[in-house]
Order: C-alpha cells, then structure tokens, then sequence
C-alpha cells in the first residue's frame, strides 16, 4: 500500500475511532488501539497510534488508574498542577504500584517545590523498580534540592546505566558534577 493509501486509511480509522468514543465505545478502541500499536510497521505509525490511544484515556470517564494517569499528562501539559496531583493520587490509590504515576507525582511535587513528598514519591518508585531511569533521576533531583551533591551524581550514573541516550539524564549527569566538585562554574 502507498504512503498516501495509507495515510487515507489512516484517516478513515481515526475518524471511525473518534466517532465510537463520542458514542462511549472506550474500551473496544482501547484494545482495538493497543493491538495495532503492537504491530505498528513504522515509528510514526506508533506514534500517531499512541497518540490515538491517549486521546482515548484522556476523554474517558472511567475512574481505571491508567485512564487517569492519562488524564495526568495532559493537565500537567496545561500547566494545572494541582488537578494532576489530585488525578495521580487517585490513581495510585487505585494502583500504588504504577511507577510511572510516582514519578510523575514526585516531578510535579518537585516543581511546586515540596522536595519532602518529591523525595518520599522517588524512594517508593525506586523501591518498586531499582532499574527504572526515570525513578532513579527523579530521585537524583530530589537529592540535588536537598543539597545531596554527591548523592545525586551518583545516583544519575545510576540512571544513566539503564538509559544512556536521555539528553536529560546527559544533562542531569553534567549538573550533578559540577555540583559535586563544589558547583565551580554554575
């Protein structure tokens, strides 16, 4: 199939899917969604399927701890912290072992400046997932507010192991040594 055939099938399928989820068909497009992204024959299939996907979480009603994890995302993209603590927290209610909640919880606590429930949120993501980045570098920033120099270069090494092509953890990294040296240049 050409590249325009497909983007038009493309099309046609998204337009029948935005039309089941303003009918309240969620869950089939759900699974209809995430098997395709299973299979998807390119990355910018992926994405456009998983963007789909998330359109579907982020319009939903149901109270499933994924769907309002999903909803967190995009309030935090709008800038509104405190729905998306209110929403994380409902999910990890719902489901304390969703990791990537924590660290989403523990970013935005971090940014509105409560390093304690930032620290508390990393140390339990940390604790689930000893081998999740994401946890480890939200737990080296927690350490870099509390003033833990040493602390957070060693603990972004430790991220950087698990993911050694993240800018930000490249960018963490660079931070982290000279805050560690005694912060000459900064």
């Amino acid at each position: 199939m050409g590249r325009i055939a497909a983007i038009v099938v493309s099309l046609v399928f998204m337009t029948g899917l935005a039309a089941a989820v303003e009918e309240g068909a969620r869950p089939g497009i759900a699974d209809v969604l995430t098997a395709r992204l299973a299979t998807a024959g390119s990355a910018d299939e992926a994405a456009e399927l998983a963007g789909a996907l998330r359109e579907v979480y982020a319009e939903s009603e149901s109270p499933s701890a994924e769907v309002l994890y999903a909803q967190s995302e995009v309030v935090v993209e709008e800038g509104d912290r405190q729905a998306a603590l209110y929403k994380l927290t409902r999910a990890l209610v719902l489901d304390e072992g969703l990791i990537a909640a924590l660290v989403l919880r523990g970013n935005v606590r971090l940014n509105m400046g409560d390093v304690d429930a930032a620290f508390e949120d990393a140390i339990a993501a940390v604790e689930l997932a000893p081998d999740y980045y994401a946890g480890l570098g939200l737990l080296a920033r927690t350490f870099e507010a509390q003033g833990r120099y040493a602390s957070a270069l060693a603990t972004t090494r430790e991220a950087q192991r698990y993911y050694p092509l993240s800018e930000d953890l490249v960018e963490q990294l660079a931070r982290h040594s000279t805050l560690a040296r005694g912060g000459a240049g900064l």
